[in-house]
């Protein structure tokens, strides 16, 4: 099976997959194609339109979707997720990371991430509560995980 290449290459450290993350967060969830939806990877859904007062096409994609919607040429009508096999073992190892750190999952995300730096009992005590993106348009969401990546790379993760 062909595999999607990606304009980067996958991240080595956890602190780098989530700064790849944010930007693509950040610019992907101004972007009328896409919707975001935690529960949702990359997948063809419907999203209400303020200004219209309608629902209208859109791909849902959760922290992770985003980098597959901006880093990999995927149209947004197009379903995929980390199982698929469209994903190196690199990005998948990485999607499922950011699945699990997007919610201060930092113990589960070293158990997904072979060669993160931080053993299970380092990364339990880093484990913390993420708000939604959706509560204040992922403001508070951008920056408790910018806090994140920066503690992260204070111990080289």
């Amino acid at each position: 099976m062909t595999r999607l290449q990606a304009t980067i290459d996958a991240p080595l450290k956890l602190s780098d997959a989530i700064d790849i993350a944010l930007e693509d967060f950040k610019i992907i969830r101004l972007d009328p194609r896409y919707e975001i939806n935690m529960s949702k990877w990359h997948e063809p859904d419907m999203a209400y339109d303020e200004a219209s007062g309608e629902d209208r096409p859109a791909c849902a994609v959760c922290f992770a979707g985003t980098v597959m919607a901006r880093r990999f040429p995927l149209d947004p009508g197009a379903e995929t997720n980390p199982s698929c096999g469209d994903f190196s073992d690199a990005w998948k190892n990485t999607f499922n990371a950011l699945d699990y750190l997007r919610g201060g999952n930092v113990s589960s995300a070293v158990g997904v991430f072979p060669n993160s730096g931080l053993t299970y009992r380092n990364a339990l005590a880093m484990d913390r509560n993420i708000t939604s993106p959706h509560i204040a348009e992922g403001v508070l969401f951008i920056m408790q995980m910018e806090e994140l990546a920066a503690d992260l790379r204070k111990v080289g993760a």
